[in-house]
């Protein structure tokens, strides 16, 4: 008994130190909070006051726990953002609580990072509502988390956590404000909601933001890329009373420019206003609208331009302004899972150019075909671009709602021997199939088919074909058919004494003249085998051996039990490569022709 109260005595000592160690890196807000710096290790909860100023120390990981960052105030004497990281920072969002972060001044957003350093988000069901403040005549510059007007901001990577983010007056949700620069914009995982302020991106750039560029390596590459590999995205171009449209994803309204921009993974619906690409360009006033190569490899992709605009690549541009509008190349490849892109009125392409005489586009490949080409270099068109391999007879990036996805076209040998690699195809895209390989002792291919047995839809050897299925992600198999091997020669014969011929498939026929109906060997010869009886089987090709110029026919109910390879129809018929009766010296031959083939005449499908 004394045993077990000191075990409990000193249980309740563990955890009463445990209580104290956690409760010594939690930081609570109050209204009395003025200027903190969170450490390494420290869990943020609580609701600010008026003069709360939050930074985060340089390389410190910190929680958020039920905070609200708000202040009341945004006048000169609060010239800070709701959060600022004062170097590389990473912000972990506690499961299941909400955490709303708005900025101090009206200028500044609602998390910030400067120039040169990182900030990182994790989470999973924790969520941030980041913005900038409002000041007293409703006004509000600054990103939701990035950078402010005419405050450049550093590098966003977000991993996870559900985050609605909404940019304020020319400023992107995530990314820049307006007038200033920023850095790469990461997004891995979470639920992000991206609102992007009047005339501005939602995840990109803010109005008439820039790029930065890497001053430490060769050739100075761009910084400010944005880059996707998962997550459930929803980003939202601004525009200004239906105009100055910001992309979805990319430049801002007005003028701006972003780098390279890569998805590779993610369900994501992007959507440019006014005069902007889902993807890519914003409107363009004045100046330029541009950005670096567009490359799609992987997720679930919705991109719908503005008024003017592709859905992918060029945004609109004022015709009484001079100015640049373009992309660099724009990839489609067959690892998506799905695209829809749809091009906004009057736009000139769905993915590519916008206008034909006011934007510049690189070459667009979807599925590793190339439909449209120009040399573009960064503010220049080098050359006259063309439509390629049907980019506008096709449809392939001309019409007005693009969908694709990626499928496969499996062979069977069906009986013949070899191996054949499948074929990726992409909806919406026509694509030729792969040379037959296989082969068949004694026979010969004959097409594809989608049905074993033939009775399906049939395709000939290397046909293009297009939209073999409506399921993403399905594969479709084609089957080899056979026909025997038959000797083919010219026809050197006129004797009319064996007639091949077909009747229809209700009646049979008592013929008065010998029956016979062709046979296949197992070596894969054809042979004539002679009938049991006369009778001519309904809807049966059979040959005739007559010893007079005349041959008779008389209906008959009596069956026969034979079955015949022969083909035939009640009405005259075309055939390509068909194989006809002939009769020489050494028996009867068939000979390849094509041509009509008269009403009951029987033949050899190729």
């Amino acid at each position: 008994m004394k045993f077990n109260k000191i075990f409990s005595i000193f249980v309740v000592l563990l955890f009463s130190v445990a209580a104290v160690a956690t409760a010594e890196n939690v930081v609570t807000l109050t209204e009395e909070t003025e200027a903190i710096t969170l450490a390494d290790g420290d869990v943020l909860t609580g609701t600010g006051g008026a003069n709360t100023h939050v930074t985060i120390a340089d390389g410190a990981s910190v929680i958020l726990s039920g905070v609200t960052i708000a202040a009341t105030t945004c006048d000169d004497d609060h010239k800070w953002a709701g959060l600022t990281c004062l170097g590389n920072a990473t912000i972990t969002l506690a499961d299941g609580t909400t955490n709303t972060i708005k900025g101090g001044h009206y200028y500044y957003p609602g998390i910030y990072v400067a120039e040169g350093y990182t900030l990182t988000i994790e989470g999973n069901t924790g969520i941030l509502v980041a913005s900038s403040n409002v000041n007293e005549y409703d006004q509000t510059y600054g990103a939701g988390i990035g950078g402010g007007r005419s405050i450049d901001c550093g590098n966003i990577t977000i991993n996870g956590g559900v985050i609605n983010a909404t940019g304020g007056y020319q400023a992107a949700a995530i990314g820049g404000g307006g007038y200033s620069s920023y850095g790469s914009i990461t997004i891995n995982g979470g639920t992000i909601t991206a609102i992007g302020g009047e005339e501005s991106a939602g995840i990109g750039c803010g109005n008439q933001g820039h790029v930065q560029y890497d001053y430490d390596s060769d050739g100075m590459p761009i910084i400010s890329n944005i880059t996707i590999t998962g997550g459930t995205i929803i980003a939202t171009g601004g525009e200004y009373y239906g105009s100055d449209g910001g992309a979805g994803i990319g430049v801002s309204g007005t003028n701006g420019e972003c780098g390279d921009i890569t998805i590779s993974g993610g369900n994501i619906k992007a959507t440019g206003g006014s005069g902007a690409a889902g993807i890519g360009c914003g409107y363009c006033e004045y100046g330029y609208s541009v950005c670096g190569n567009i490359t799609i490899s992987g997720g679930t992709i919705e991109a719908t331009g503005g008024e003017g605009a592709a859905a992918i690549g060029c945004g609109d541009m004022d015709s009484e302004h001079g100015g640049y509008e373009g992309c660099k190349s724009i990839t489609i490849t067959s690892d998506i899972a799905k695209l829809q892109a749809v091009k906004g009125t009057s736009a000139l392409d769905c993915i590519g150019r916008s206008v034909a005489s006011k934007s510049a586009c690189g070459s667009v490949t979807i599925g590793g075909v190339t439909y449209w080409h120009q040399e573009y270099e960064e503010y220049g068109f080098v050359s006259d671009g063309e439509y390629q391999n049907g980019g506008v007879e096709t449809g392939a990036i001309s019409v007005e709602t693009f969908v694709t996805f990626p499928y496969t076209v499996a062979y069977d040998a069906n009986g013949g021997t070899g191996t054949m690699e499948s074929t990726t195809m992409m909806a919406g895209l026509a694509k030729q199939l792969t040379e037959c390989s296989f082969t068949r002792t004694n026979y010969v291919f004959a097409g594809w088919n989608t049905e074993s047995k033939g009775s399906g839809t049939a395709y000939a050897d290397k046909a293009e074909v297009k939209d073999l299925t409506t399921t993403a992600g399905a594969t479709v198999t084609l089957y080899a058919q056979w026909g025997l091997t038959v000797t083919a020669q010219a026809d050197p014969y006129t004797s009319s004494t064996y007639y091949a011929t077909f009747y229809d498939s209700t009646t049979s026929y008592v013929a008065d003249c010998e029956v016979y109906y062709a046979s296949a060997k197992a070596d894969g010869t054809l042979t004539l085998v002679k009938a049991d009886s006369n009778i001519v089987k309904a809807g049966e090709g059979v040959i005739l051996k007559a010893t007079k110029e005349t041959v008779t026919l008389s209906p008959t109910n009596t069956s026969a039990s034979y079955d015949s390879l022969l083909k035939g129809s009640n009405s005259e018929t075309s055939v390509t490569n068909a194989l006809v009766l002939s009769l020489g010296g050494d028996g009867v031959r068939f000979y390849k022709y094509s041509g009509s083939v008269g009403a009951n005449k029987a033949y050899i499908a190729q």
